[in-house]
């Protein structure tokens, strides 16, 4: 139970999937809506890419990748692009996610 006119603090505690948050409020009289804005955890995330015959008996595993091709990350649920580019040579790539 909140009571009118008493200052209370909404919070979201740090987990894996959430960075922590708060917003402080004081209740009004009447149907009140807070808002509090709460940002997802991020982390580093690093690809390798590898030929697809690699380390088998294929006359194609000792060809190397392609100097330039383009990668897309997909989110597996929502199929959002979270990271799109290209890579320029075979030297590791290290790229930022977009959030929408």
């Amino acid at each position: 139970r909140l009571y009118v006119g008493r200052a209370y603090v909404l919070e979201v505690q740090r987990s894996n999937l959430l960075e922590a948050s708060s917003v402080a409020f004081r209740v009004a009289k009447g149907e009140q809506t807070v808002e509090l804005a709460i940002r997802r955890a991020e982390g580093p995330a690093f690809a390798a890419f590898k030929m697809l015959r690699a380390e088998t008996l294929h006359w194609s595993e000792p060809l190397p990748l392609p100097g330039r091709f383009s990668y897309r990350v997909v989110h597996k649920s929502t199929l959002t692009v979270a990271i799109e580019g290209e890579v320029t040579d075979t030297t590791p790539v290290v790229a930022e996610a977009r959030t929408p």
